[in-house]
């Protein structure tokens, strides 16, 4: 009953409001979301497999601004739909909390996280853990995983305008920019902030001299 209880609060506050049309989220460039694979402890842009080695993708906050929050939704790529015959030994979510209402199958989440929670620079929201016995991720397979919020098609509607968002203690939903620092790592790499590559089939640069955020901040 008490789970069935907390459900029902987070559909009231996660389903999208249809007052007069108007979106009710903030955007805020400066709370981000990113997906990372965990290299010895740091979230790193870019990671090689190894058959028979598990390994851990984390989806996780970046947003020191951000005091605090008690839900989310995003969907991330899931390695079994690129691999179905990958093994998933095992999914953490914040706060262990089981209150969700995604398709983990297909990397949906949407969660609420079971309390309020205090946010910081590297707030995990999900940890899978993957299992390729077979070596079904070949070398250089160069496969670019990915956040974005609930769209069409999906198995909910988006309480954020189709973006990965967040609800603050007070119940204000706030749009969640997919990027943020890459935290640990000094990579520059070649594709979108916030995603990652999967057994990357180019070399990624050492430091960012010539990177495109640096060309960025000269002008």
């Amino acid at each position: 009953m008490n789970k069935m209880i907390a459900l029902t609060m987070m559909l009231m506050v996660l389903l999208p409001a249809l007052a007069l049309g108007q979106p009710d989220y903030t955007v805020d460039g400066d709370m981000t979301i990113a997906v990372s694979a965990d290299s010895a402890g740091i979230m790193v842009p870019t990671f090689n497999s190894t058959p028979g080695v598990p390994f851990d993708i984390v989806v996780w906050m970046d947003n020191e601004l951000f005091e605090d929050g008690n839900a989310a939704e995003f969907v991330v790529t899931d390695v079994r739909v690129l691999y179905p015959s990958v093994f998933k030994l095992g999914t953490i979510k914040i706060n262990n909390t089981t209150l969700d209402l995604g398709d983990n199958n297909v990397g949906e989440y949407l969660l609420s996280f079971g309390g309020c929670l205090t946010g910081g620079p590297l707030l995990e929201l999900v940890r899978v853990t993957f299992g390729d016995f077979g070596g079904a991720i070949p070398p250089f397979a160069n496969d670019n995983l990915t956040l974005r919020g609930f769209q069409f098609g999906d198995s909910r509607p988006s309480s954020f305008g189709g973006e990965p968002g967040v609800v603050s203690c007070d119940s204000q939903k706030h749009v969640l920019e997919i990027g943020g620092m890459r935290f640990g790592s000094t990579q520059d790499v070649p594709f979108a902030a916030g995603t990652m590559v999967l057994n990357p089939g180019e070399p990624v640069v050492d430091n960012d001299t010539a990177s495109f955020g640096a060309l960025k901040s000269r002008f």
